[in-house]
């Protein structure tokens, strides 16, 4: 069973709500007019991936297949390199040699992954799909398709099932019955890539940094809002916990935890009635196998607005996950997912007041 972080929705659903609500200050790139309407448009729907399915069906059609062809000819192309460059790891070794395409499907397949695929040509992406079927009962490319699939990316396992359908069957119809909410969640992710800022423009080696360590509970762990750095074109906010594998996910014995993550639908708002666009999460984790001290930095886009006294941090579905497995087994993605998710809204008020008092100090990002 694939395994599924369910924060993940909450927090593309958070992002995209925060863009009708952000600052004066704020400075979204210009998007090709179709994607600005269409961005526009999901940030007003009170449910935008139901809005989606029910309004744009082409485009939900159009997001599935450019993901599943694009997923295909970038895994294609590493595997190419690394067999060349006799980089032959774990995963090379179970996949065997790379199935080799055609010149004209590789090219074919480099064009649509520089396309917008709100807008590509459903015939285009139909005739790629008919050019694959050539390969689709090869057992090399199936293989390779399965392993991607199982290891790396979900969305090649709804390229197997298309190219398998019968060639008299509506492809278009076939998506939208069965995958118009994938399609829909992956076009509100890509729409949302298209505005958020690169992690360099928002991070500086000096920014005004203090810390509230304000704590509040999740599921019995005191979870602390511990840092707070406040630069130029954005802000970024540590939240810090130390968890018990075993107290937490209840592991069977002999179960080990791995990979371990954390995450929620956060959003902050100020008392001047802005929100601000949560642009990337990033995670660091220090364990010695009994107990995990967690971090999560959260970078926000833009600056906190210059009127603000006060921002309000909220958290929904507070969740942290980990895979489970027991000695000598191979870690697989299919391996027991252990979730748990906290019963209520965690929230923690932070005074800004004085941050224009605040000497610039030394800040490092999780990252960079």
């Amino acid at each position: 069973m694939k395994v599924e972080r369910p924060w993940v929705e909450y927090r593309l659903m958070t992002q995209i709500r925060a863009l009708s609500q952000l600052p004066p200050n704020a400075e979204l790139p210009r998007l090709p007019e179709e994607e600005e309407t269409l961005l526009h448009n999901l940030s007003q729907a009170e449910d935008p991936v139901k809005w989606l399915e029910q309004t744009s069906g082409d485009t939900v059609v159009r997001m599935v297949l450019w993901r599943a062809l694009t997923s295909l000819r970038t895994n294609l192309h590493a595997s190419y390199r690394a067999s060349q460059a006799e980089q032959h790891n774990i995963h090379l070794q179970q996949l065997g040699k790379p199935p080799r395409l055609t010149e004209t499907i590789l090219e074919l397949l480099r064009d649509i992954e520089t396309a917008h695929p709100t807008t590509i040509s459903l015939e285009i992406l139909k005739n790629v799909l008919n050019k694959l079927r050539y390969y689709s009962q090869d057992e090399e490319f199936r293989r390779f398709v399965a392993f991607v699939a199982d290891n790396r990316d979900d969305i090649l396992s709804i390229l197997t099932q298309i190219l398998d359908l019968p060639n008299h069957a509506d492809v278009i119809a076939y998506i939208e019955e069965k995958y118009a909410r994938i399609g829909a969640i992956e076009t509100i992710r890509y729409l949302l890539s298209r505005v958020i800022p690169s992690p360099r423009s928002l991070l500086e080696s000096s920014m005004k940094v203090f810390h509230p360590n304000i704590s509040t509970s999740a599921n019995g762990y005191p979870v602390t809002l511990s840092e707070v750095a406040i630069g130029r074109y954005g802000f970024a906010l540590t939240l810090q916990t130390k968890i018990s594998y075993k107290k937490l996910f209840n592991l069977p014995e002999g179960t080990t935890l791995l990979l371990a993550g954390w995450g929620g639908a956060e959003q902050v708002l100020d008392d001047q009635g802005y929100h601000y666009l949560l642009c990337y999460p990033l995670e660091n984790h220090k364990g010695n196998g009994r107990t995990l001290n967690m971090r999560l930095q959260l970078l926000f886009y833009p600056a906190i607005y210059e009127r603000a006294k006060q921002i309000t941090l909220a958290v929904d579905h507070l969740s942290m996950s980990g895979v489970g497995f027991q000695p000598g087994q191979e870690v697989r993605r299919h391996h027991p997912h252990y979730v748990l998710e906290s019963r209520d809204r965690l929230t923690w008020v932070v005074d800004v007041s004085q941050k224009e008092a605040l000497r610039p100090r030394p800040w490092k990002a999780f990252i960079g």
